[in-house]
């Protein structure tokens, strides 16, 4: 029976800083412990050398618990996280209004401001009324002349939820309806996922398995498979000086 290699704690402590960057609000334990054979105890042991460390940080307890990445020192940032039933109860334009305006009032442009809202709302609007998550993530920050607006939630999954709403026959026939290049305005679902996707200069959705992201000026969408089984994470980067618009926005992808 062959042993597996032995692997050094640097290594450990780097892969599970990759898995928490790359999914903050989840807890990727169970994935690493099949990876390099550990009891839960023994990768425990590394969660908490990272914590001590102030690299990460953690809430909840047991198998609730979700791992956060702690930010760098040139990040300004705010990270808040809530329970379904504490979201609903709020509303999403209450928690736009008393967390991400303040936020962002004195540092944004109006134009830009309208996209974050309308973006934050809508994917807000859809973690409410369709995830089945029992937790939901919201992070902002500013990092040099990018604001990004990062949402996570536990639930079902985006794609799933557009497969099973029959709008697609398969995960990743419902990652591609985001590369449509135009949306009818009569067109109700999905549309603020779409233009929140357009609105932003670099945009990253990871659900079910697969990972679709894009870049402004690339132009090319980016399927790949995940590594979110369950949940949904979304992650929207704005460049403070855009000159894009709503209205731009909606004259480019929406047809009359």
């Amino acid at each position: 029976m062959s042993k597996r290699p032995r692997i050094r704690s640097e290594g450990i402590m780097s892969k599970i800083l990759q898995e928490v960057a790359a999914h903050p609000g989840s807890n990727p334990s169970a994935a690493l412990r099949a990876q390099f054979g550990f009891s839960r105890q023994a990768l425990h042991y590394f969660f908490k050398k990272l914590a001590a460390e102030h690299k990460i940080q953690w809430e909840g307890y047991g198998k609730g618990t979700r791992y956060f990445p702690k930010p760098s020192a040139d990040e300004h940032f705010i990270e808040r996280s809530f329970t379904l039933l504490e979201l609903s109860m709020l509303g999403a334009d209450r928690v736009f209004q008393e967390t991400i305006t303040p936020f962002i009032e004195a540092l944004v442009s109006d134009d830009l401001a309208a996209m974050i809202q309308q973006s934050a709302l809508a994917i807000l609007a859809n973690t409410l009324e369709h995830s089945g998550a029992k937790y939901a993530y919201l992070r902002l920050s500013f990092v040099q002349n990018n604001f990004a607006l990062e949402i996570a939630d536990d639930g079902h999954g985006a794609f799933q939820l557009i497969r099973d709403k029959g709008r697609a026959a398969d995960i990743f026939e419902a990652a591609g309806s985001l590369v449509k290049h135009r949306l009818a305005h009569d067109t109700p679902r999905g549309r603020g996922l779409f233009l929140a996707a357009r609105a932003a200069d670099v945009f990253h959705l990871e659900a079910n398995g697969v990972s679709f992201s894009y870049r402004e000026g690339g132009n090319e969408w980016v399927l790949k498979a995940g590594e979110r089984p369950r949940g949904t994470y979304v992650n929207l980067t704005f460049d403070l000086h855009t000159d894009k618009s709503i209205a731009s926005i909606t004259e480019s992808h929406c047809t009359l």
